[in-house]
């Protein structure tokens, strides 16, 4: 295929609230081979993301500097993390009586990991000073709380709500995240009188989060619990049965997360913490294998409870109780006891290093001139980057043949037949096979042509304008759809689309149809709309070029990617986008597992006017791409 000056990221896979379910219907003769068992991460395996922190490629670093660190940046992840409030973002809600809210510095975050290719992910912690016990005074007058910057207070339960109203609409603001954790290490939530988590507490307020979260933004993906994973050199007055070399597992933290996994009210994935030594600062490693094993072991012990995906959400490899250094050989140790261990994820605290300390970072401080450079720990994290390949989806055609030729017969079929859709679309045109309307470019892309000729087929059959239909020979039931097309100008008539339509067809809707892509449907200008059908849901609500967030220059002559994420089922749903930005979330309420086949084709007419009588029109598919 096409070498892009910025390749399009692996993105993660929709995780549900039912993971074990989550497993694709594949039929058909197109799907790819499973991927063979090698070190590099795969969609279905473990990847390394980051989390910023207090100093992240700042804009008021050395120019040069921050350059050097963004380019590294987009060559990592692609997962990015930032807290919604604190390491490095200000206060979204500073007055408890205003509606007011203060996005400017996590708009900046969101920008830095839009520009360097990145998958956003917002843990929503911490919480404004207001919102925490001892909370609502501002004594030095400095005008702020003088709880903002307590960052191991938790929120009071009587402001819980608060709080899930502040991440609904951060989940709302942000359309392109999909994934939040819930708060951070049980910051606060502690007992004690019982000397143990407050887990109870905590999973109520995780608990009305979910729920806010969910009712305005029901694609996202929410988890949790943030656990601390606590060991000790010798067993002390809380021991498990779980121990190594590295020393005994704290009970405490196992017993929060089997109250979290029976209590909470829904995740979409699973999240922790732990550091290699002890907590109790009496052991450091000496080995890599003690390393590995103990984050393994960990792993392990979540993964038998939970068929959640499993994301370290911190970790750390230190060498010495006296400071928190590591070495490569410790981090990847570390990395290496996750995968193993079945873990999906793993977030590298605080990318940007210091200007002095031994933090294991992956770029040098942008501070000064010089920096934004690699360190000793980036080829770690590039070992651990996610590097995507045909074998990684479940189908794929990059479209790659030689100039002239026709699309894969065993990835497509051609229909054919003029004047489709005679009691309801109405179109004009014949669609062909056979290359007269569809070809390889010679250069990784299939060009669909629409244009004015006249036309007879075989059975008969006329029309004034020719076009192509194809559709794929898999189907599956659930999952992410990626297709980067563009179009070559509107034309009156031209009716491009990207869209899935559930199989058997003859009963449309009972199956469903997703439009990623309709452009041109009310017969004047160039619009790209999103539609779902489905026997409640016919017409699906419209997204057009001037809907809020969308890009005011978006321009469907260029390369977009269009991106379906969707669940089938009668709570089902279908999550689109463009260019990773998710603009819609419809109900897709058909039967579970309903199988849909993907389309492209360019119709003429109908919806999309009369055409021109010169039509000539091209829509340019680059990929498809099946998770």
């Amino acid at each position: 295929m096409t070498v892009h000056s910025r390749p399009a990221r692996f993105r993660l896979r929709p995780v549900l609230a039912t993971a074990a379910a989550a497993a694709l219907l594949l039929t058909g003769t197109a799907a790819a081979s499973d991927a063979t068992a090698t070190p590099r991460p795969t969609a279905d395996g473990f990847q390394l993301g980051v989390t910023h922190t207090q100093r992240s490629i700042d804009s008021w670093g050395d120019p040069a500097a921050v350059a050097d660190a963004k380019r590294l940046l987009a060559d990592l992840g692609p997962l990015q993390n930032q807290h919604l409030m604190g390491w490095g973002t200000s206060n979204p809600w500073p007055d408890p009586d205003s509606d007011a809210r203060d996005w400017e510095s996590l708009d900046a975050r969101m920008a830095l990991i839009d520009e360097t290719g990145g998958t956003p992910v917002i843990t929503l912690c911490t919480a404004p000073g207001w919102m925490k016990p001892g909370g609502g005074r501002d004594s030095d007058g400095d005008g702020e709380d003088d709880m903002d910057w307590a960052m191991e207070a938790p929120v009071a339960p009587e402001h819980f709500d608060d709080f899930a109203r502040l991440a609904a609409e951060t989940a709302q603001r942000y359309p392109q995240v999909r994934h939040f954790q819930v708060w951070n290490e049980f910051k606060g939530f502690w007992n004690e009188a019982e000397n143990r988590w407050d887990y109870e507490g905590f999973t109520e307020f995780y608990n009305v989060v979910y729920t806010a979260v969910k009712e305005v933004r029901p694609d996202a993906l929410i988890g949790g619990p943030y656990t601390p994973m606590v060991t000790y050199a010798e067993p002390g007055s809380h021991p498990s049965d779980i121990s190594g070399e590295w020393g005994v597992l704290d009970r405490r933290p196992l017993d929060a997360i089997e109250y979290w996994l029976a209590n909470n009210v829904g995740a979409d994935f699973f999240t922790m913490d732990a550091a290699a030594q002890t907590s109790d600062g009496e052991w450091h490693p000496t080995t890599t294998a003690q390393v590995t094993d103990k984050f393994r072991t960990i792993t392990e012990w979540v993964a038998a409870r939970t068929d959640l995906p499993i994301w370290w959400s911190e970790f750390y490899a230190e060498v010495s109780p006296a400071h928190n250094g590591s070495t490569p050989a410790m981090m990847r140790a570390a990395l290496a006891g996750m995968r193993d261990g079945g873990a999906s994820v793993a977030l590298w605290w605080q990318p940007e290093c210091a200007e002095s300390g031994n933090f294991p970072c992956l770029w040098t401080s942008v501070q000064q001139p010089g920096g934004g450079q690699p360190t000793e720990y980036t080829p770690v994290a590039e070992e651990f980057t996610p590097v995507m390949s045909t074998a990684d989806y479940s189908w794929v055609d990059e479209f790659d043949g030689p100039a002239g030729s026709g699309p894969d017969p065993a990835l497509w079929v051609q229909e054919t037949g003029c004047n489709w859709g005679d009691t309801a679309n109405k179109e004009d045109q014949c669609y062909t096979d056979g290359g007269h309307n569809a070809e390889l470019d010679g250069q990784g892309n299939l060009v669909i042509h629409a244009r004015a000729e006249e036309y007879t087929n075989q059975w008969g059959e006329s029309a004034s304008f020719t076009s192509a239909r194809l559709k794929s020979t898999h189907t599956t039931g659930s999952g992410n759809i990626v297709v980067r097309a563009k179009m070559d100008g509107w034309q009156p008539g031209a009716w491009p689309a990207i869209w899935t339509l559930g199989q058997p067809e003859d009963v449309w809707p009972l199956h469903g149809e997703v439009d990623l892509m309709e452009n041109g449907l009310n017969g004047s200008d160039w619009r790209p709309t999103y539609n779902v059908h489905t026997p409640t849901h016919r017409g699906g609500a419209l997204f057009y070029a001037d809907a809020p967030g969308f890009p005011a220059d978006f321009d469907p002559a260029e390369f977009h990617e269009y991106e379906l994420d969707w669940e089938s089922g009668p709570d089902g749903w279908a999550a689109l986008s463009i260019d990773g930005v998710w603009y819609a979330t419809l109900p897709l309420d058909v039967p579970a597992d309903s199988p849909a086949t993907v389309l492209l084709n360019v119709a003429v007419g109908s919806w999309a006017g009369a055409p021109d009588p010169n039509l000539d029109f091209t829509m340019t598919v680059d990929y498809v791409r099946v998770v």
